[in-house]
């Protein structure tokens, strides 16, 4: 009896022992991954401030260090970070990632008391990353200051900061993630820094006070409805870079945007790219693009003067819609179709030239034209053009073969 109340008394101890071993393990082992990542960042910041990497002023410095020794509100938002706030700013300081406030049952920790009094947000050197919809709609904010360990903001972090003035994106940051500046009617000029290569869908669509913007010669990608609505745009300049596509109504609604180059490269123009771009009088297409999209410039009215390369072989449903200001246009010879209603309401048109290699036309591809001379080769449209006769004949529309 007393032999098996030893036996178990030992293996109690054993089994005490193993788990304080294990457990023990564990902590010494996330204790070193926690020491290589500030490890990591450490000589990721002295790398940086050797190479001139970017520095606080002293004046936002000063701001860190008082609202840190004595904040109105604090708590955590990350593993590693934690937050400060003190008359109107918030501080968050650390090391590694924010956490992600995407849910919606999941709110950044200052949100409910302070949405409507952070003016202005400080990350500190050592954060990676901001969470998406960190600062979302936040209607005061008007400053923000990003440390260069920054590698990462999530989607709609800023987004609806309508006083949101200026923001500098430090390198590091690779992509700026979707509707990140969305509505940031405040903002007026931004510069992307070399690293990043990816503009996502809506990420500064409805800043309508954004007139200039840089755009680094590292970017492949504009994504759908990027620039959307940034109606006080007057000028972009693409860069020559490995940009393939213009996304889908990446620039729509760009009233002011006067002239835009479209640089070697680029093989595809979105659907709606440039829709309603009143102000564009000139645009130029590089002999690498194959195709432009439904209603890739539709509605603008002031564009005088298009080029089409001989690489285009198609010309989507509306292309050309509503350009009252073309009065002549070639097509060269690649292309062999154009979509419905690709010139309608170009009321200025009076004259056009398809080419022998044009095997289909759209239904009302020339709707709303008149009093226009239509000059064409070979056999392809005759049908066509007898299936339509009478309305050719109503608008003054003469077809000549060549």
């Amino acid at each position: 009896m007393k032999k098996n109340k030893v036996i178990t008394l030992i293996t109690i101890v054993a089994l005490i022992a193993m788990a304080a071993v294990f457990f023990g393990v564990n902590y010494l082992m996330d204790a070193y991954a926690r020491y290589q990542r500030e490890e990591q960042l450490t000589a990721t910041q002295l790398g940086n401030q050797a190479a001139g990497g970017q520095q606080f002023p002293a004046y936002v410095q000063n701001l860190i260090r008082t609202t840190k020794e004595s904040p109105e509100e604090s708590g955590v938002c990350g593993e590693n970070l934690e937050w400060y706030y003190k008359d109107e700013v918030l501080v968050i300081t650390g090391m590694g990632e924010m956490d992600e406030y995407t849910s919606p049952r999941e709110k950044a920790p200052w949100y409910d008391s302070l949405w409507d009094q952070i003016g202005c947000v400080i990350l500190d050197e050592g954060v990676t990353s901001i969470g998406g919809e960190a600062f979302a709609g936040y209607v005061g904010l008007t400053e923000v200051f990003l440390p260069f360990t920054l590698t990462y903001i999530g989607e709609s972090a800023f987004s609806n900061c309508r006083e949101l003035q200026e923001i500098e994106i430090p390198d590091g940051i690779t992509s700026i993630s979707s509707r990140t500046f969305y509505n940031c009617n405040s903002l007026t000029k931004i510069t992307l820094p070399d690293s990043v290569v990816k503009i996502d869908e809506n990420a500064f669509s409805a800043c309508n006070g954004l007139t200039e913007i840089t755009l680094p010669d590292s970017l492949t990608s504009i994504g759908y409805g990027a620039f959307s609505g940034c109606s006080g745009l007057t000028e972009i300049k693409i860069p020559d870079s490995a940009i393939a596509s213009i996304g889908t109504g990446a620039l729509a609604g760009c009233y002011w945007l006067t002239e835009i180059t479209i640089p070697d490269g680029v093989t595809s123009i979105g659907d709606q790219a440039f829709v309603g771009c009143n102000g564009l009088t000139k645009i130029m297409i590089p002999d690498s693009v194959t195709s432009i999209g439904d209603g890739a410039f539709f509605g603008c009215n002031r564009l005088t003067e298009i080029k089409i390369p001989d690489s285009v072989t198609s010309i989507g449903h509306g292309a050309f819609s509503g350009c009252s200001s073309l009065t002549k246009i070639m097509l060269p010879d690649s292309v062999t179709s154009i979509g419905d209603n690709v010139f309608g309401d170009c009321s200025g048109l009076t004259e056009i030239t398809l080419p022998d290699s044009l095997m289909s036309i759209g239904e009302l591809a020339f709707f709303g034209c008149s009093d226009m001379t239509i000059y064409y080769s070979g056999n392809a449209l005759d049908s066509y053009i007898d299936d339509h006769s009478s309305y050719w004949s109503a608008k003054n529309i003469v077809w000549v073969r060549q």
